[in-house]
């Protein structure tokens, strides 16, 4: 088995001694050379140069064959590595990085630089990549498996809480900038601390209300120990105009071009006046909501009722949940859900997070129940007849409507949003928000509202609900590179 390296190696060697001794011979002083002899010794020599020179000729291809082979594998692997680059970049680019997820699995293929490339997912922000190239003959080939995480930048809410207006929060509520009092650079999730804890406008408050009074108007009320994590509260400031007036400085939002929200485009020119014309480029008006409640899951519970039955039919395919009025969730229904150890009932999960707006009412439950959602809630004030404590309709100064005058519309003030737990983020247009009064149970005291900033959840919403990244980016897993 496995035969001489160098066959010629050993068929000239003995030649050669040979010769040797045919030169120690002649050269012998006693010994007088005959024609016959010459002839032999010459002729010997002569195939000794040729089995030399042969073996020289083998040895310099052999070297040739190795530096040709080598060469080529060096060539398969750059083409294979340029492979992986190539997929790599387009994990770098937001447009391209969106596209390449919605059609998975995908294979790309480049004749010039001899390469194919493999993607599949593993998990929805996971990808296995496996990349197979060849040398520029095609003798030589190699293949480099390699496993990235990838994430995706969209335009979501900078805090777990934002309030157009004032907010009131006694001691039984919390909210947390997302990992658990982390720094960024320690929390798990790719920065999934949020840049403020709460974002709010209190100097929309003009008058005191019982729900939102406090000590003063147009100051937060915020209890100790509400706040969780390293982010720093924000109060939005307000800006001179061109005119000299003050408004209400939103900022501006950065909506890719090409990104479509209940089937309306945003207006990137939009000068935000109002947190959901800052959260989404769109004007809040009639026709805006009205495209938003068209396109979402309807529950009008403007007549009363138990909504929980609605909810509990929500689909993946349903991305905005729109209700109007109170949501009343029945103990019974929450006992049933399948997501909560603590019979908490829960709209939407990791992968499905939905956005939620609630018009006109709140989340109403018994006090050992709770709803938790994953994703955004949006409590948006309805128009409401001016009535008195009794429900009578009365004028602006409390007076009974005669039978013939029509109700006086006025929009609604205040928001109570206890009973509630967001993973995602919280919004309000109200001009006051508050959390409800402490509510004592068996065990202790009831948690009444909390909300935990979670930027993955909020990203994988606005994906879903069809908005373009802003930037993306990528992560080798360790350990994952296979080149052999």
């Amino acid at each position: 088995m496995g035969g001489d390296k160098y066959p010629l190696k050993n068929c000239w060697r003995p030649i050669i001694l040979s010769f040797i001794k045919l030169i120690k011979y002649f050269a012998h002083p006693s010994v007088k050379p005959q024609g016959f002899v010459v002839l032999t010794f010459t002729v010997l020599l002569c195939f000794a140069c040729i089995l030399f020179t042969t073996y020289m000729a083998s040895s310099q291809l052999l070297d040739n064959q190795i530096i040709a082979n080598y060469y080529r594998n060096k060539q398969a692997f750059a083409n294979t590595e340029s492979g992986i680059n190539f997929l790599l970049d387009q994990l770098g680019d937001p447009v391209a990085t969106q596209l390449l997820v919605a059609n998975l699995p995908t294979t790309y293929t480049n004749i010039v630089h001899h390469y194919t490339v493999k993607v599949e997912e593993i998990n929805p922000r996971k990808l296995a990549i496996t990349a197979h190239g060849t040398s520029a003959d095609g003798s030589a080939e190699q293949e480099i498996n390699l496993e990235v995480d990838f994430y995706l930048h969209f335009p979501t809410p900078v805090a777990a809480v934002s309030v157009n207006g004032k907010l009131n929060l006694d001691d039984s509520a919390l909210i947390n900038d997302g990992c658990e009092g982390l720094e960024a650079r320690d929390c798990q999730a790719n920065a999934n601390v949020a840049d403020n804890m709460l974002v709010s406008n209190p100097s929309l408050e003009v008058e005191k209300t019982d729900a939102c009074s406090g000590e003063s108007v147009g100051v937060n009320l915020i209890a100790d120990g509400v706040f969780k994590g390293n982010s720093s509260t924000k109060v939005i400031t307000k800006i001179a105009t061109e005119e000299g007036l003050e408004r209400d400085d939103w900022g501006q939002t950065n909506i890719p071009i090409g990104s479509e929200v209940a089937g309306l485009t945003p207006d990137d020119t939009l000068d935000a006046s109002s947190l959901f014309e800052a959260t989404f480029s769109l004007a809040i008006n009639e026709d805006n909501l009205y495209a938003f409640w068209d396109q979402s899951l309807k529950i009008d519970m403007t007549n009363g009722g138990d909504c929980s039955e609605e909810l509990g039919q929500v689909s993946n395919e349903d991305h905005i949940i729109f209700i109007k009025g109170d949501c009343h969730i029945s103990e019974f229904y929450a006992q049933q859900s399948k997501t909560s150890e603590h019979k908490i009932f829960t709209i939407g999960t990791v992968d499905s997070p939905k956005l939620v707006f609630i018009k006109g009412g709140t989340f109403i439950t018994d006090s050992n129940t709770g709803i938790s959602v994953l994703g955004m809630v949006y409590f948006l004030p309805a128009m409401q007849n001016l009535v008195d404590e009794s429900g009578y309709l009365v004028d602006e100064n409390g007076d009974f409507l005669a039978s013939q005058q029509e109700a006086i519309q006025v929009l609604d003030l205040s928001i109570d949003m206890g009973d509630i737990n967001v993973n995602g983020a919280l919004l309000s247009e109200y001009k006051c928000s508050f959390s409800g009064d402490d509510k004592v149970v068996q065990n202790g005291t009831q948690q009444y509202f909390s909300a935990r900033f979670d930027k993955l959840i909020l990203e994988t919403l606005y994906e879903n609900l069809g908005f373009k990244a802003t930037a993306s980016g990528y992560r080798l897993v360790v350990g994952t590179w296979r080149d052999f």
